[in-house]
């Protein structure tokens, strides 16, 4: 196992050259920049990519498809924290030329907030906006007949610091009078894995060894497939109870998605409260959070341009963000034909997560009680 490492992914090269995706041209191609050609390319990003939550990649990707935008514009997934890294600058598939500007995405699907405050270094304010709801699922194996843990339990099967009383990252955990020896979760640039964190009120994860395993693009064992997002694939490995030692069991954790595959594994309820619709959006289920599409509001104001730099938001990128979500609003830069946002909310009930609200107009997510936004 000293092959899987808990690194930051910035590509997934190896899921999308094995599902038969191709990257084009890197973005902001120096020579073009500078001779102001028209590029083919209108994403900021290596291979007009963006990033952003592996748990919404099956979504992202349908609403991409559905605009006819599925072939020019790309999204690996790679996790929130690799989305949130593209508007910032610090993701270094997102950096280019022409020399001294940070080439930047314009907005980026997360399944948590934004975290280091709303702006960036040039003074752009970034814009929080809930567009739905998730719950993080606590799975073990179809075998176990086991059917609650508690978030004590999984905190001593999942964090290192702070240490949870017994079990601190050990081998073998019992739980419930079930031994527990294969635990799967997602790396550290999740939204999935930062949500748990802060859930469990634990500051990190136990790191990879051959009792913890890290699913990501870098490591995707059989019988999960290249065409499994990182979600789903802890979904087969938890469900089939793959690497469990004779007679024991692994548990694993991944946002409502995992229902998507043929054969789930077997959901726990958490604290005893199970993850119904109902009680993932009045918030009663411990693991219960919103989903994001966060984006540069300074950014999107200013003119389109087909030369992506630092001051200019792309036409494809701009097209998913207005269209799917802020609609035709010219106050935000939005001047649209197409307003596609009651299709954007189907499609992620389609895709097994929740709208916050099921009888009012999409992203009505103002919860009473919910956690205020961290970027309003």
């Amino acid at each position: 196992m000293s092959a899987i490492s808990d690194h930051l992914h910035a590509c997934g090269v190896t899921l999308l050259v094995a599902s038969g995706a191709f990257a084009v041209s890197a973005c902001g191609d120096a020579r073009d920049a500078r001779e102001g050609v028209e590029q083919v390319s209108e994403s900021v990003c290596v291979g007009n990519w963006f990033y952003g939550s592996d748990t919404m990649k099956t979504l992202v990707t349908a609403a991409l498809t559905a605009q006819g935008l599925g072939s020019s514009l790309i999204y690996p997934g790679n996790g929130s924290g690799a989305g949130e890294n593209g508007m910032r600058g610090t993701n270094s598939d997102c950096n280019g030329v022409p020399v001294g500007t940070v080439f930047r995405q314009l907005s980026a699907p997360m399944s948590r907030d934004l975290t280091g405050g709303c702006t960036i270094a040039t003074g752009d304010a970034l814009q929080s906006m809930r567009v739905g709801l998730d719950g993080i699922l606590a799975l073990t194996a179809n075998s176990n007949t086991e059917t609650n843990i508690s978030t004590a339990d999984l905190a001593k099967a999942f964090c290192s610091a702070p240490a949870p009383p017994a079990g601190t990252c050990a081998a073998s955990l019992v739980i419930n009078g079930r031994t527990y020896t294969r635990f799967y979760r997602r790396d550290n640039l999740s939204g999935t894995t930062d949500t748990l964190k802060a859930q469990l009120g634990c500051s990190a994860l136990c790191p990879a060894d051959s009792a913890h395993i890290i699913v990501d693009d870098s490591y995707r064992p059989s019988p999960c497939t290249a065409f499994d997002t990182d979600t789903q694939c802890i979904g087969v490995l938890t469900g089939s109870n793959a690497g469990a030692t004779s007679g024991t069991f692994v548990l694993g954790y991944a946002g409502l998605g995992e229902r998507l595959i043929t054969t789930p594994a077997r959901e726990l309820t958490v604290n005893s409260v199970s993850p119904s619709d109902a009680n993932i959006r009045n918030l009663s289920y411990p693991l219960s959070r919103f989903l994001y599409i966060n984006y540069n509001k300074d950014m999107l104001g200013r003119s389109v341009s087909s030369i992506p730099s630092a001051t200019n938001p792309t036409a494809n990128e701009k097209k998913f963000l207005c269209e799917n979500f802020l609609g035709n609003d010219p106050f935000l830069g939005c001047a649209i034909g197409v307003d596609r946002t009651f299709a954007f909310e189907s499609l992620l009930i389609s895709n097994d997560f929740l709208p916050c609200n099921a009888t009012t107009g999409p992203f009505d997510c103002l919860i009473p009680g919910a956690a205020p936004l961290a970027c309003p």
